[in-house]
């Protein structure tokens, strides 16, 4: 997408209609390249702060489903954003097994 989209992406509320931002996602012509990579990092940004809720799992799939992506791919992407995260903490208690420098426990 280009850096435009990206912005405007980054400061979507959801105000608008679905047919809003689906105008935005579809405008790109490399979009569908990049279709995995959108779902993925929309599974990241939901379960930023802690939980990645039933309703937001249903909004993916249907987002997915509109990129044309199939659930068990998006099982998958689920799947490899919690083995990620496993190994950012393995990786955390490894470096820092006091905890992180100023950071509480």
């Amino acid at each position: 997408m280009s850096e435009g989209q990206i912005d405007e992406l980054r400061n979507y509320n959801g105000t608008g209609t679905t047919d809003d931002i689906e105008k935005l996602v579809f405008s790109d012509p490399l979009a569908d390249r990049g279709r995995y990579v959108l779902v993925y990092e929309a599974i990241q940004a939901s379960a930023a702060d802690g939980e990645y809720s039933d309703g937001e799992k249903a909004t993916i799939r249907k987002m997915a489903a509109k990129l044309g992506i199939s659930e068990a791919k998006v099982v998958e992407l689920e799947n490899l954003y919690e083995e990620e995260k496993a190994f950012r903490q393995k990786r955390i208690e490894i470096w820092h097994p006091e905890g992180i420098p100023g950071e509480d426990k």
